[in-house]
């Protein structure tokens, strides 16, 4: 039942992918601002998580799907969600 209700807040947090976080409309998700949320977003996702490598806090704030002021698996997660559709 748990997973059941964690996969579903995932869904409805990837249908929020695109909102805009930041005065320069950068799409949530699009951590290196290129205008684009794809693969190269995901891994500095993925490195930050593990300590590879430093977001600032723009990045981390755009990165953070949840809403819950840190980069996470559950951001990762959705930013995954959201780039399969």
């Amino acid at each position: 039942m748990i997973v059941g209700l964690l996969l579903l807040l995932v869904s409805l947090i990837a249908r929020v992918v695109c909102l805009v976080v930041d005065e320069r409309n950068t799409p949530r998700g699009d951590v290196n601002r290129d205008g684009r949320v794809n693969a190269v977003d995901l891994t500095m996702m993925k490195r930050h998580l593990i300590g590879m490598y430093d977001l600032d806090s723009t990045q981390i704030r755009i990165g953070d799907m949840n809403h819950n002021h840190r980069i996470d698996q559950m951001d990762i997660d959705v930013l995954v969600e959201g780039m399969l559709r």
